[in-house]
């Protein structure tokens, strides 16, 4: 397959290890053709695949190389490609501080050149605010963060700020660290509307609200936040650092049955982490949550791992000895003691509560519970039975007035019908009964149209229907960056179908 082919099967499919394979291929292919430009775009795929596809350190190497090669011929660029390439900036200094063996020198050398480059370029300088803070965060500097933290939110987006809902989870984290849950959640209200969204969001803000919920007494919105969140992460290595918070979140509400079934589930992951950084959050979660279980009188409880049974207890100091490893290592890179010191008070907290009732009543009248069947259905390769079950859930949010909600489960409802068909007309016409209920529910959930664009792109695509792909491409880029957001899958895509 040719390299443009191969980046179009790429797309359809969701960050991951297969689409990393993919994307390998893609590269290698466009290096074979000794086509400079494509080499470029290329590189900027399989960044973005081992970025969101659990793999960042591989992402290191590739970034570089398109860095040097804009250093040395800025002309294999142009605009567009310059303003991904200081983007993707962004996710490798994001990166760099969450692998103790990389020097700390070396981590903020990479944000004070991040920062040269967007001067250079004469673009705004929210984002590097932002990550100044991140680092000052890590590092335990208050006084610094709380600085970086007022520049970060006084500057004024601009066009490399990260996208709105990302970045609201950013302030929620920053000011659930320092103790003020009110205004966290006060600030996620604009994402947790619906007002804004994108491929990370909101399971990332409805994962850092978990404990200020519960600190602030909001317990049913506590609850629903872990399901929502727990069926969007589940499985996905890129999010075994929020799987950590999950499992703490329910080792200190008394749901610590349903917190040993996801580490059992999840536990594997572990085997393969993203970074040292989302190994000790995994590892500190499972730690408090199997400390519980051993106080409950469960310490003998078997766990599965790596093909043998290991007892609560076990497992537990297999877990705090791996945590302490790392927040050591941590602490002995940056010259501070903030980690292990953060560890201790977190493996040492008492649980908030003694029963948290996690589920509703619910039964077939209830469409997130049939959306989670449909989804578990569609993942199964029943998907058939899932679309029934997606058009179900719209007709009951139809019935109850909630036009967004309706609007979700019809484009969930395309994706399966898209995942399973293999005629044109069929898929066509998936998304033809989608688009007149997206745009009825426009003013309650603009970014619906967008993300239905872009899915509609992504299966065009895949059908080599070119023309309509790149017009839904287009209008799934202009619908995003109204809205503010940026969809890097969206833009790659665009780049794709451009060059055909």
């Amino acid at each position: 397959m040719d390299v443009e082919s191969l980046l179009g099967e790429a797309n359809g499919m969701p960050y991951g290890e297969a689409r990393t394979v993919v994307t390998e291929r893609a590269l290698r292919a466009a290096e074979a053709a000794r086509d400079p430009g494509m080499v470029v775009l290329t590189r900027f795929e399989l960044t973005a695949a081992y970025q969101l596809g659990g793999e960042p350190a591989k992402s290191f190497a590739i970034f570089s190389r398109n860095l040097a090669d804009y250093d040395r011929d800025p002309s294999l660029f142009g605009e567009r490609r310059l303003w991904r390439l200081l983007w993707q900036y962004k996710w490798i200094v994001g990166s760099l501080r969450r692998f103790p063996e990389i020097p700390l020198r070396r981590a903020l050398d990479g944000l004070d050149d991040m920062e040269r480059r967007y001067r250079e370029a004469g673009e705004g300088l929210q984002a590097v605010y932002a990550r100044r803070c991140h680092v000052a965060q890590h590092l335990g500097d208050r006084a610094a963060a709380e600085e970086w933290f007022h520049r970060w939110r006084t500057a004024p987006r601009d066009e490399l700020s990260d996208c709105a809902a990302c970045d609201v989870r950013g302030v929620i984290a920053y000011l659930s660290w320092t103790g003020r849950d009110e205004e966290a959640i006060v600030a996620a209200a604009p994402v947790l509307s619906g007002a804004m969204t994108c491929s990370s969001q909101p399971q990332g803000i409805l994962e850092a609200l978990l404990l200020p919920y519960v600190r602030t007494g909001r317990l049913e919105e506590a609850a629903s936040a872990h399901r929502r969140a727990y069926r969007i992460v589940q499985g996905r290595l890129s999010d075994l650092d929020d799987m950590g918070t999950h499992l703490r979140f329910l080792a200190l509400t008394g749901n610590e049955s349903r917190g040993l079934e996801i580490l059992q589930r999840e536990l594997h992951l572990l085997e393969r982490p993203p970074s040292p950084s989302a190994a000790r959050a995994f590892m500190t979660g499972a730690a408090v949550l199997l400390r519980r279980l051993e106080e409950l009188g469960h310490g003998d409880t078997p766990v599965r791992r790596a093909g043998a049974d290991i007892p609560v207890a076990g497992l537990r100091a297999e877990m705090e000895a791996g945590a302490r490893g790392v927040a050591a290592a941590f602490d002995a890179r940056n010259g501070t003691g903030e980690h292990l010191r953060d560890l201790e008070e977190v493996l040492a907290a008492a649980p908030y509560l003694t029963r948290l009732v996690l589920a509703p009543a619910a039964g077939e009248s209830d469409p997130v519970r049939l959306l989670a069947r449909a989804g578990k259905l569609r993942g199964d390769g029943e998907d058939a039975e899932a679309a029934a079950l997606f058009e179900r859930a719209a007709g009951l949010y139809r019935q109850a007035g909630d036009r967004a909600g309706e609007a979700r489960a019809m484009i969930a409802y395309a994706k399966s019908v898209y995942y399973a068909a293999d005629e044109e007309e069929e898929i066509r016409a998936a998304y033809a009964r989608a688009r007149p209920v997206v745009e009825a529910a426009q003013e309650e959930s603009p970014q619906d149209l967008a993300e239905l664009a872009y899915d509609e792109a992504v299966a065009l695509d895949w059908l080599e229907l070119h023309d309509d792909a790149l017009r839904a491409c287009r209008e799934a880029v202009d619908r995003y960056s109204a809205l503010g957001i940026t969809h890097d899958g969206a833009i790659s895509l665009l780049e794709v179908l451009e060059h055909d």
